[in-house]
């Protein structure tokens, strides 16, 4: 079972305080200044046939990626799919955020608790959790899909990546810390009574408070934070 869940990239208006950003429609094409020819030529260059490829996210170090899946031929039927995914559900319980009050989450990052560890030593004993990431996975359909949402889509799940990474970083580097801390006590009760206490985990969730608010302060996708309406998302 996850101990913590902290929801991230979410639904438009995913963090308090962004500012949203203005997008504007192209100019209509009018009726006469296109043939029939020209316009069907450009539905083909708009349509994806698998150019650009879908980004595939890398590996975290010592941290297990889990998918849930989604699925769309359009922006709003892709948002539609995530919006309803219930991951909160499915992997949580999340914990609460207020930049988040609606509780629906495109991705995830959490501990989970190893089973079955036995303690025969303080300086042996492995720290007994696991650093779980969640993202979402669209498989586009075969037709149908514009290669704007399939671009759209992979800046998306890059600022998703790039928001659970910082928060796996985060719990992978206080989790050792904490791990030393836990080696350095007299017995193996003593280490279990540490693991078990809630306050152990006070810096961990603190840090990963700090680290919101650092992406509220400086909102950028390529940081990890999506603003308001960033791309129609």
């Amino acid at each position: 079972m996850l101990r913590r869940l902290a929801a991230a990239a979410c639904l438009i208006g995913l963090f308090a305080g962004c500012s949203p950003v203005g997008w504007h429609g192209g100019q209509p094409l009018r009726a006469g200044k296109v043939s029939n020819g020209a316009a069907a030529g450009s539905r083909i260059a708009r349509t994806w046939f698998g150019n650009p490829l879908i980004w595939v996210p890398p590996p975290i170090p010592q941290t297990e990626i889990s998918y849930f899946d989604v699925t769309g031929f359009t922006q709003q039927q892709v948002i539609h799919s995530m919006n309803t995914s219930n991951i909160c559900v499915t992997y949580g319980p999340c914990s609460t955020d207020p930049a988040v009050p609606n509780g629906i989450a495109w991705g995830l990052e959490g501990i989970g608790f190893i089973p079955g560890l036995y303690c025969s030593s303080p300086r042996t004993f492995l720290v007994p959790w696991q650093v779980y990431v969640v993202l979402p996975r669209w498989s586009p359909p075969v037709v149908g899909v514009s290669v704007d949402l399939v671009t759209k889509w992979n800046a998306l799940e890059r600022s998703i990546y790039i928001h659970e990474k910082g928060h796996a970083d985060i719990s992978r580097q206080d989790l050792y810390d904490l791990g030393i801390q836990a080696q350095q006590l007299a017995n193996c009760n003593a280490v279990i009574a540490f693991w078990e206490d809630p306050a152990t985990y006070n810096k961990l969730d603190a840090d990963q408070a700090a680290y919101h608010a650092r992406l509220h302060a400086d909102c950028r996708p390529e940081i990890g934070c999506l603003r308001a309406g960033w791309l129609g998302w």
